[in-house]
C-alpha cells in the first residue's frame, strides 16, 4: 500500500505530505479542488508519461516522492527484480519511488534513492498500485497480471519463489556450460597462448631483488678501471703516503703517542684520548674495507655481456606482464590458475553437465507442483466469479482460465505429456486443445510459450508479456459456452 506521499511544486500544489492509514481512505472535495492532480502525481511517480506543464508555475522543477509498504506477494514479485538491479532496501517490505521533473523536460527517477530508468520504474509501478477510471482497470488490463492475480487468490508465493530459485539456479549452471562449450577453438588458443607466457617467467628464473642487484653489478664492471684506480690512490694515501705527505695511518699513530703524553700531564682528557683511538680503529677498518675491495674489482667484458644481456631480457618481460619483476611473478601465478582451468575444463563440463540435470530434475518438479496447484485454484477461480456474475444476472456469463505450453526439446520436461492448450472452468471442465507437450519452455515464474498478442518468445525471467505459460494462464470470460 501507499503510506507516504509527498509532492511538491506540482501544477498547483505548493508542497503536500499525506500519510496514509491501513484500510480504505477517501480523499472528498468540490470540483477543481484538486483531487485529480493527487492522482495524476501518483501516476507520475509510477512510470507514467511526464509533462513539463504540471511543473508548477514560478519554480524549475517538480518532485513526487513515495514509500510504499509491500505485501508478501508484492515482495516476492519485486525481490527478484531489485536484487537484479541493486535496488534492496534495508528492510524488504519498504519501497521508496521518487519522479523529479525539471521544467527543460528532463525527468530523473529513482528507487531506494538509485537513480533508474523511467522503463524499469513503471516496470516497479505496475506491481504497486491499481487505478480505476471509467471503463479502465490497468492490472486486469494487462495480460502479463493475469498470472499474478491466480498465485494471490491461490496463495502461491513461497512455491513460485520455490520455483524461481530453481530455475536462477538452473539458468546459472547453463550459462557456465555454454561458456565452455561455445567456443572451443577460442580455448585451446588461449591454453597455447597461456601455455607460451608460464614458460617464458617460467624459463627466466626471476627473483624479486635481481633487478637492483644486476644494475649494481653492470655499473662495477663497466667503471672496473675507473673504481681500481681510485681505490688504489685512497689506499696509497692511507697506508703508504707519498713524498710530498706521509700516511694517514702514520699521522694517527704519532698522534695518538702525543695525546697519551698530554693525558698524563692532564687525566681529564682521557675521554679525548678514547676517542682519538676510536678513530684510529676506525680508519684502519676503512682501509682494510678498501683492500678487499680492491681485490674483488673485476675486468671482466664476458660477465659485463652477460649481466646487460640479463638485465635486457628483464626488461622485455616487464613490458609484456608487469613494471617489475614482482608484477612479473604475480602476473605468472594468476595465468598458472587460469590455465589449471582450462585444461581441466572437460572435468568442469562433465560436472557441470551433471549438475544441470539435477536441477533440470528439480525445477521440472517444482513447476509441475505448481502448475497443479494452480489448476486447482483455476477452477476455484472460475465457480466463484460465475457465481459472482450469476448475482449480477449475468448466470450466461462462463469465466475460464487458459494453461498454454510452447514445445521445447531442450527445456524442462514434463512428467506426463499435456496438451498445449487446456481451459479449465467452473464444475472442473476442462477442455483440450491441439497436440501434447513432452518438453516445455520455462522461465522464472514456470513454463512458457509464445505470446498470441506480440509473438515474443518469453524464456526471461521478468518479462511483462507472460500471457502465454504454464501457471501464467489467460483469465477470460464471455458471453455464452467456452469455444470448442
Amino acid at each position: 500500500m501507499l503510506r507516504e506521499l509527498h509532492i511538491r511544486d506540482f501544477a498547483i500544489i505548493d508542497e503536500l505530505h499525506l500519510s496514509l492509514e491501513p484500510g480504505f481512505n477517501i480523499l472528498t472535495g468540490e470540483t477543481g479542488a484538486g483531487k485529480s492532480i493527487l492522482i495524476d502525481a501518483v501516476i507520475l511517480l509510477l512510470g507514467g508519461r511526464a509533462d513539463v506543464t504540471v511543473v508548477r508555475e514560478g519554480t524549475t522543477r517538480a518532485l513526487v516522492e513515495g514509500m510504499f509498504l509491500l505485501d508478501a506477494g508484492q515482495q516476492a514479485l519485486l525481490a527478484p527484480l531489485l536484487a537484479q538491479e541493486g535496488l534492496e532496501a534495508e528492510t524488504p517490505d519498504a519501497l521508496w519511488l521518487s519522479r523529479e521533473l525539471r521544467e527543460t523536460g528532463r525527468s530523473i527517477a529513482r528507487v531506494n534513492g538509485t537513480v533508474v530508468s523511467v522503463a524499469l520504474l513503471r516496470q516497479i509501478g505496475e506491481n504497486l498500485v491499481d487505478i480505476h477510471g471509467q471503463s479502465e482497470h490497468l492490472s486486469l488490463l494487462r495480460v502479463g497480471e493475469h498470472v499474478n492475480l491466480l498465485d494471490r487468490f491461490a496463495d502461491l508465493w513461497e512455491l513460485r519463489g520455490q520455483v524461481a530459485d530453481a530455475v536462477r539456479q538452473l539458468q546459472a549452471v547453463r550459462r557456465e556450460l555454454h561458456a565452455l562449450r561455445q567456443d572451443e577453438r577460442t580455448r585451446i588458443q588461449r591454453q597455447d597462448l597461456l601455455r607460451f607466457q608460464l614458460q617464458e617467467i617460467t624459463t627466466a628464473a626471476l627473483h624479486s631483488d635481481e633487478e637492483a642487484e644486476l644494475n649494481s653489478e653492470r655499473i662495477r664492471l663497466a667503471n672496473a678501471e675507473q673504481l681500481a684506480a681510485l681505490t688504489s690512490t685512497l689506499l696509497t694515501l692511507l697506508e703508504e703516503g707519498t713524498e710530498e705527505s706521509p700516511a694517514v695511518l702514520d699521522l694517527l699513530g704519532k698522534g695518538q703517542r702525543e695525546m697519551a703524553a698530554l693525558v698524563r700531564v692532564d687525566p681529564s682528557l682521557s675521554a679525548k684520548e678514547t676517542a682519538w683511538l676510536e678513530a684510529v680503529y676506525q680508519i684502519e677498518d676503512l682501509a682494510g674495507f678498501l683492500r678487499e675491495y680492491l681485490g674483488g674489482i673485476e675486468f671482466n667484458p664476458r660477465r659485463l655481456q652477460q649481466v646487460e644481456e640479463r638485465l635486457v631480457l628483464i626488461h622485455g618481460l616487464q613490458r609484456k606482464y608487469g613494471g617489475d619483476i614482482p608484477e612479473i611473478l604475480s602476473y605468472a601465478t594468476k595465468i598458472a590458475a587460469e590455465l589449471e582451468v582450462l585444461e581441466h575444463s572437460d572435468e568442469r563440463v562433465a560436472a557441470l553437465e551433471q549438475e544441470a540435470a539435477t536441477c533440470s530434475e528439480t525445477a521440472g518438479q517444482l513447476c509441475a507442483a505448481l502448475s497443479a496447484a494452480r489448476r486447482e485454484a483455476a477452477v476455484r477461480l472460475a465457480t466463484g466469479v460465475e457465481a459472482e456474475l450469476g448475482d449480477l444476472r449475468m448466470a450466461g456469463t462462463r469465466f475460464g482460465v487458459a494453461f498454454r505450453w510452447e514445445p521445447d526439446a531442450s527445456a524442462l520436461p514434463v512428467e506426463q505429456a499435456q496438451p498445449a492448450e487446456v481451459w479449465l472452468t467452473a464444475g472442473n471442465a476442462e477442455l483440450q486443445i491441439a497436440a501434447r507437450v513432452s518438453h516445455a519452455a520455462f522461465d522464472s515464474t514456470g513454463r512458457v510459450s509464445d505470446c498470441p498478442q506480440c509473438g515474443r518468445r518469453l524464456q526471461t525471467p521478468g518479462a511483462n508479456c507472460l500471457r502465454r505459460r504454464d501457471g501464467a494462464p489467460d483469465v477470460g470470460s464471455q458471453d455464452g459456452p467456452l469455444p470448442r
